[in-house]
């Protein structure tokens, strides 16, 4: 039994170590065709392990194509995005989990945010495009980092309402009505005791929201 049970750890053991080895493989690949030259990348067969290592694609990616200003850009425009989307889409899905509108409202609103997602990118194109490019209180917003987060907020939000509106629901109301009764309004309400129960789930949504949306900045 006890040799059965060693040859059994050993096998489990290989297994595991051949499969960390098919995940990892890729990983290795790219590392290393990062570090080839220009000739060994195009060698027919390929080398498995670099022959002439250099730093050169390194350099011209970094400081010739100039990667910084890209990555600043992109880091930006998720930030104004993120923040957008979740102040505006939380505000939202409160409003709509607390308060009862007439005539089914409600329902109404979230269909009507709903289909913001069914429309195709290339609907708004135009549009944006137009409105971007006109002056509003003496800015234009063409070609500018603050723009392009409000065109990613502008998809994220109904992802955003969709999502923390479970999570209100899921508070129980008396906290907001206790606020109330010791004079608290409905938005310092939401601000003290809402806001501070629903950050883990505000968190896991800003989470979600840049996962599904990578921004690629193309502004310089």
């Amino acid at each position: 039994m006890v040799g059965g049970s060693r040859i059994a750890f050993v096998v489990k053991h290989l297994i595991l170590a051949l499969i960390l080895l098919i995940v990892m493989f890729p990983v290795y690949w790219l590392v290393s065709m990062s570090l080839k030259n220009t000739r060994e990348l195009s060698a027919l067969p390929p080398t498995m392990i670099v022959q002439n290592f250099t730093l050169q694609n390194f350099y011209n990616v970094l400081v010739t194509q100039n990667f910084a200003q890209y990555a600043w850009n992109s880091l930006m425009v998720a930030v104004i995005a993120t923040l957008i989307a979740t102040i505006a889409g939380s505000l939202c899905a409160y409003g709509l989990s607390r308060f009862r509108l007439p005539k089914n409202l409600n329902y109404q609103l979230l269909f009507t945010v709903l289909t913001v997602r069914m429309f195709p990118p290339s609907v708004t194109v135009i549009p944006i495009y137009i409105l971007f490019n006109q002056q509003i209180l003496g800015f234009r917003l063409y070609d500018t980092q603050f723009g392009l987060g409000l065109v990613h907020a502008f998809v994220d939000v109904p992802l955003v309402v969709w999502i923390m509106l479970g999570f209100f629901r899921e508070i129980p109301r008396d906290i907001e009505e206790a606020a109330l009764v010791d004079g608290d309004s409905w938005l310092g309400a939401f601000r003290r005791q809402i806001l501070p129960r629903a950050a883990p789930g505000l968190a896991a949504t800003a989470i979600l929201v840049r996962s599904r949306h990578g921004t690629s900045s193309c502004l310089r």
